[in-house]
């Protein structure tokens, strides 16, 4: 029973810190939220997604009580991120970079 309330307790707490700590989160409001956010900062995209996954983004969001646009922005946010710390660890334009130092260096051969 103690190791059930010690869960319970450390729970509440974590809830309770995650929700003051968000509430002061720099998130950016979605247009469709609260105030509308001038349309030069918005766009809306639209794709189709698999009606399971539509199920399953309605059970998650209902669950968690957030409005699906607001979970879909912070996926999409989340996964941004993670992209770009990809692509800079990969270092996707090395070669590019290398063949115009390369370029650039025959350029300076033929001029000089």
């Amino acid at each position: 029973m103690v190791k059930i309330m010690n869960k319970y307790f450390k729970e509440t707490i974590t809830q309770k810190a995650l929700a003051v700590k968000l509430s002061h989160a720099p998130f950016y409001e979605n247009p469709s939220e609260g105030e509308a956010a001038p349309k030069q900062f918005f766009k809306n995209v639209c794709t189709p997604i698999p009606m399971p996954m539509n199920e399953e983004l309605e059970r998650v969001a209902g669950l968690l009580s957030i409005p699906k646009g607001r979970f879909l922005f912070l996926a999409l946010t989340s996964a941004l991120e993670e992209a770009n710390v990809l692509l800079k660890e990969i270092d996707v334009s090395e070669y590019q970079r290398e063949f115009n130092e390369a370029v650039e260096i025959e350029l300076q051969a033929e001029v000089a």
